[in-house]
């Protein structure tokens, strides 16, 4: 066993055999809390909790629109507090995907990261409930939290074809109580950063008038050995106002905006043997060269804005309603020349592959206009609860994109592509582009959905919702080459519902296992096929449909300080458009049909609290098996980036008392097993590659955290604090949309960086 495996594992066995320990802890703290006459000791030991950094997110409320606990929802869910994500020195939820189970880094591509949620891809994360139709991520520095949903979440947020779950950014609000927070970070290639955040009530408004604004600026390069250094500067600022007409009636508004200008890396294409027809991964290239473009060339531009307004009322009867209007736009702009490979093939030289020009321009504005209504109810002497929501959005969505093939051929071994042609000469300038089209689309969507919890005997609770969706939909794509124009148009209204019932394994709750909840649960999930066509040209618009199945238990423990949950999911989806080839003449032509399906079923594990007073941990463990069935072989293929296995722990320790009050030291450890990076049906096909090779990795990361906050007098307030990402250069290699045919980006070395904030 390795060193990693077995730390690992020394530090899972550590928390589990700290049962009695924290046990007796929380017994004594509970025996203090009843006592008229506690002691000193007893005190300390009752307030302890709390006062240090914790994971646990204080407010337990979930994202189903009822109001529920996290233990009393039949799903999985888990919660990023931007505790956790400071401590795990991220910028972004991307950083962190591997501490969620389920939730996986799927690599950098086409100006844009990616992540998979239960082996599907996340289509587009939400911010604060809202579609906005960006494939960004907020800067977590203006998050309070990030809800993840794993599973499908249709009838909670309607259609975005995220069968796997869906993820919610909420933004930080305004605050009464005035407070700041400013902060400076500097490292290797991660670049330095400035944030600021203000928050409070105005003065004379009886606090009823709150407002916050925050930002951050980042200038940072990349870790590649390139020729032009990259200049990448992120710019984000936030805004909230939010102002109490009553104490039942709240409104606010919500502001984001974030430019980011940088390099658009994208790694190098993969390798094929020309004698065996087997793919590999280029190992014998140096991290640090691993970029297989023009540097001088390529660089990526978005931009990204979302506004809401909110309007909150909750009526005598307690029943609660919101109302919102939220608008988006999102802008990205792509230049850059890249591989394409793998190396060796189309009978190229073994160190050789093509390069061509891509330029892309999108633009997405979105107008969702939504109201809910909620609240208990009595109905046969018992208590029940109910959610309705309905919402209008409007969806333009239009893409610009040119291509030029060809540029030359690339020698990827020397020198890790680093601006220079096979015979030794630099990449030309873009030329004119060979291929020009653009895509349009305008989406209408309205939906309804309801949502019942109904309480029908004593520990036992049934959830049953439905939403229903009209969907109409134009999509048109005019080329410039020759290739006649299609369009696409559709009208439909679908149905879906769910089904969850949560039984009380607890009859009172105790002090060591405080709560003990099971559930089983059915969800259904669908997606309008739009821009896929047959043989003969027609439109194939029967939509995409998921099931899925799910058994889990959920805990809290240690008198509610640590959740711990297990969930075992089945999913499948169908009607998935699959590729075939029909043979034309002597040759052979690719069309679509809707024959496709995919199967999904895993086991997942997740850990979450302060388990002794300063220790926090977040430990998971995610077995995953999925299956894509395509008509072009017999076997069916992995779905790339997925581990078969992968656990993830975060945990810090914060001394509470002693010389070293106030710091900090906390660890990170990633292990990903069994990783597939090739998935590309057609592209196997079409290039005669072995379809069992689909490239496995498998890799152990450690981070390490330390921080400082202990001062007094003047300099209370203020904290110090150092990482070191990646500490032991651990190598690992993500798929872009696990095609061979495209480039592959290979994870950051050893990232070293200090900073320092201050909270007054």
């Amino acid at each position: 066993m390795n060193v990693p495996n077995l730390a690992l594992r020394m530090a899972i066995r550590a928390v589990l055999m700290t049962a009695p320990g924290l046990a007796a802890t929380a017994a004594y703290a509970q025996q203090s809390e009843g006592s008229s006459q506690p002691s000193t000791d007893q005190l300390q030991d009752m307030v302890v909790y709390g006062q240090a950094v914790h994971y646990r997110p204080d407010d337990q409320s979930v994202a189903t629109g009822l109001q529920m606990q996290i233990i009393d929802a039949p799903v999985s869910i888990s919660v990023m507090t931007d505790q956790m994500l400071k401590q795990a020195n991220a910028r972004t939820l991307y950083e962190v995907a591997d501490l969620v189970p389920g939730l996986n880094q799927a690599g950098e591509g086409y100006g844009e990261v990616s992540l998979r949620l239960r082996g599907q891809n996340v289509t587009q994360p939400r911010v604060d409930g809202i579609n906005y139709g960006t494939t960004q991520f907020v800067d977590s520095f203006a998050l309070d939290r990030v809800e993840i949903v794993r599973g499908p979440a249709t009838v909670l947020y309607g259609v975005t074809g995220a069968f796997g779950g869906e993820l919610n950014q909420v933004l930080k609000q305004p605050k009464a109580e005035f407070s700041a927070d400013v902060g400076f970070r500097d490292g290797n290639f991660t670049g330095r950063r400035w944030e600021a955040d203000v928050t409070g009530a105005i003065p004379g408004t009886d606090d009823r008038l709150k407002v916050r604004v925050l930002g951050a600026y980042t200038d940072y390069s990349i870790f590649q050995d390139i020729v032009i250094p990259p200049h990448n500067i992120n710019k984000m600022i936030a805004g909230a106002v939010s102002f109490d007409f009553t104490p039942a009636t709240v409104v606010s508004l919500n502001g984001y905006k974030e430019d980011r200008h940088y390099d658009a890396t994208d790694g190098c294409a993969v390798a094929v043997n020309p004698s065996t027809g087997q793919l590999y991964l280029p190992t014998s290239i140096p991290v640090e060269q691993f970029y297989c473009g023009d540097p001088k060339q390529n660089h990526a531009a978005t931009a990204d804005e979302f506004s809401m307004a909110s309007v909150k009322h909750k009526f005598d009867n307690g029943w609660y309603t919101n109302a919102n209007v939220a608008y988006g736009l999102a802008n990205r702009d792509l230049h850059y020349v890249f591989a394409f490979g793998p190396a060796g093939a189309n009978g190229l030289p073994p160190q050789d592959v093509s390069l061509y020009s891509y330029l892309e321009h999108i633009d997405i504005t979105t107008l969702t206009a939504n109201a809910s209504l909620g609240g208990k109810f009595d109905l046969f002497d018992r208590t029940h609860e109910f959610f309705s929501a309905v919402e209008y959005q409007k969806e333009d969505n239009t893409k610009v994109t040119y291509q030029s093939f060809a540029l030359g051929l690339l020698n990827m071994f020397r020198d890790g592509g680093k601006g220079i042609l096979a015979d030794g000469t630099p990449i030309p300038v873009i030329p004119t582009p060979t291929s020009h089209n653009t895509q349009a689309s305008d989406t209408k969507e309205f939906r309804a959905s309801a949502q019942v919890l109904l309480n029908p005997a004593e520990r036992w609770d049934v959830l049953v919702g439905a939403l229903v969706q009209h969907t109409a939909q134009e999509e048109s794509v005019v080329y410039t080459n020759g290739t006649a124009n299609t369009h696409a148009s559709l009208t439909e209204t679908d149905v879906v519902k769910r089904l969850g019932v949560t039984y009380g394994l607890l009859a009172q709750k105790g002090t060591i296992l405080s709560d003990a909840k099971t559930y089983a649960s059915y969800a259904e999930g669908f997606q309008p096929n739009v821009g896929i066509y047959d043989v003969n040209g027609n439109p194939l618009t029967a939509p995409q449909r998921m099931k899925s199945y799910e058994i889990g238990l959920k805990t809290q423990w240690i008198d509610s300080h640590v959740d711990a949950d297990i969930a075992v999911y089945r999913a499948t989806r169908t009607n998935i458009p699959a590729s075939i080839i029909t043979a034309v003449g002597t040759a052979g032509q690719f069309h679509s049909i809707l024959g496709g399906k995919n199967t999904y079923e895993g086991v997942e594990f997740d850990l979450l609290g302060e388990v002794l007073p300063g220790w926090n941990v977040s430990l998971n463990y995610t077995f995953t098996h999925n299956r894509q069935q395509t008509l072009l072989f017999p076997q069916p293929l992995e779905v790339a980036n997925v581990p078969k296995h992968d656990v993830g722990l975060l945990n810090s320790y914060e001394f509470l008392r002693g010389p070293l009050k106030g710091l900090v030291l906390g660890a990170t450890v990633v292990r990903k097993i069994d990783v597939p990076l090739v998935d590309a049906a057609q592209t196997l096909y079409s290039g005669g590659y072995n379809p069992s090779n689909q490239l496995f990795e498998s890799v152990t990361i450690w981070n390490f955290r330390a921080l400082y906050k202990g001062f007094g007098g003047p300099l209370h307030g203020l904290e110090i604090y150092a990482n070191a990402n990646n500490a032991f250069n651990a190598r690992f290699i993500y798929s872009i949309n696990g095609d061979p045919g495209f480039t592959t980006t290979v994870m950051a070395p050893r990232a070293l960086s200090a900073g320092v904030n201050y909270r007054f």
